[in-house]
């Protein structure tokens, strides 16, 4: 029906206004995206489908423009200002952000709660918290109040510089101004007391959900988790899984994953690889860090050939690795005798999948690449020094054997020749008794270094 219409850009004029219409679609049914693209008014962006020739964009511009006013000036400078500190959070500029925020108060452009919300946002993404406990303080002095979601934001953003004092302020100032129906607030608490290893923070705020009736979730008993983790204390771990059944949660991927990291090595081991076939029983999907943790526990518990087998399993179950798989293959390549082969080879596989190297697989490398080096110096070194016993070893037999074929042709008669041969016997078992001692002697300080 439509096969012989060409696909691509369409333009045309409506009104003063350049719109083009983007064509795409089968031979059956054609979709065009019209889109108005001069002056900067609002986008039109409306998918219809229709036979797209000129005149009908130039129809159905005409018509959206009707329905479609433009928007006043402080709308579209509201608009850039929020695209402007979003624009600093992907950049990470925070002195952009500052310049922004101070130009508002000096054009005397109106406050908006946007404005905050976004410079806040900005300024939590860059790691600036003193900046956004800034901006807070001057949005509730503005007169406006901070949402829940705002609160929640800010509590998780004081587990950075482990501030638990303006973590409960903020907390309490939410309880006081809005009722709490959500786990989260009380979620980013409990990471700020996992930080600084407060576990009596993490029960009281735990009791506290309890008595506000608020319905205790995966991330709640995640974060408890998290806590047991850092001390790797497998049997509390377990308590806090039997703790989540009973209050109707069902374990996820986060808190089996977890719970792996609980795992003490090389002492639970087993423990931790049965862990990780229970999700696969359950019909958990693993993901690409309960790989990585997995990985990271078998490395310490000195299993490297395990760590082998268990990254060519993550790639049978086609999970994309991140750099710090390769980073800890990298490190038991390191621990597996310097094995270049496989550090290499991993290194060029992952190479291929693109994906880039950081700060921390480059050293792993590097610090690989320099253990072999030695490695096969202190190879050669040896190698060299047995060379050279062997060679001095062999004069010897030659001189002694010269030596004792000169005393037999000097020998008169018979009996010289007898008593110069016994004579040659206890020469000969001194001389492999001493050679005995030497090589004990060698032992024992090879031991000892």
């Amino acid at each position: 029906m439509f096969a012989n219409i060409k696909r691509g850009l369409l333009y045309t004029r409506v009104s003063n206004h350049l719109v083009y219409s983007n064509v795409f679609g089968s031979s059956s049914r054609l979709y065009a995206t019209i889109t108005e693209v001069k002056p900067q008014t609002p986008s039109l962006n409306t998918t219809i489908t229709f036979a797209p020739t000129k005149k009908a964009v130039h129809r159905i511009a005409e018509r959206i423009l009707k329905q479609k006013p433009p928007l006043p000036e402080e709308c579209l400078q509201h608009r850039r200002i929020v695209r402007r500190l979003k624009k600093c959070e992907k950049t990470k500029n925070a002195n952009k952000i500052a310049t922004i925020m101070e130009d508002i108060r000096i054009n005397g452009i109106n406050y908006h709660y946007s404005y905050f919300r976004a410079a806040i946002n900005a300024a939590i993404r860059c790691k600036e918290n003193d900046m956004a406990n800034k901006f807070f303080e001057q949005m509730k002095e503005k007169g406006f109040t901070p949402r829940p979601q705002l609160y929640s934001f800010m509590i998780n953003s004081c587990k950075f510089n482990k501030d638990i004092a303006t973590a409960e302020k903020y907390m309490d100032e939410l309880l006081s101004k809005h009722v709490v129906k959500q786990a989260d607030p009380f979620t980013n608490l409990m990471n700020v007391y996992v930080r600084v290893n407060n576990i009596d923070g993490v029960m009281k705020t735990l009791e506290k959900m309890k008595e506000l009736g608020i319905k205790r979730d995966v991330t709640t008993y995640g974060a408890i988790l998290k806590y047991h983790a850092k001390f790797q204390q497998l049997d509390k771990g377990l308590g806090v899984f039997e703790m989540a059944k009973e209050d109707g949660v069902e374990p996820d991927l986060y808190m089996y994953t977890m719970l792996i990291d609980c795992c003490k090595m090389p002492e639970q081991k087993n423990e931790a690889v049965r862990i990780f076939e229970e999700m696969k029983e359950k019909g958990i999907a693993r993901n690409t860090i309960t790989y990585q943790t997995l990985m990271h526990k078998l490395f310490q518990a000195g299993e490297y050939q395990e760590v082998y087998n268990l990254f060519e399993k993550m790639k049978e179950a086609h999970v994309r690795p991140t750099p710090f798989c390769l980073y800890i293959l990298l490190r038991t390549a390191h621990r597996d005798n310097f094995n270049m082969r496989r550090g290499r080879g991993y290194w060029k596989e992952f190479k291929k999948l693109c994906i880039k190297p950081n700060e921390l697989t480059a050293g792993a490398l590097k610090a690989l690449i320099l253990g072999f080096r030695q490695a096969r110096a202190e190879e050669h070194r040896i190698e060299k020094q047995k060379r050279k016993e062997y060679k001095s070893r062999r004069l010897e037999i030659i001189e002694y054997s010269k030596r004792i074929m000169k005393e037999v042709k000097d020998a008169k008669d018979s009996r010289d020749y007898y008593v110069l041969r016994q004579k040659r016997m206890q020469e000969e078992a001194q001389r492999q008794a001493q050679q005995q001692e030497a090589q004990q002697e060698a032992q024992q300080e090879a031991q000892v270094a």
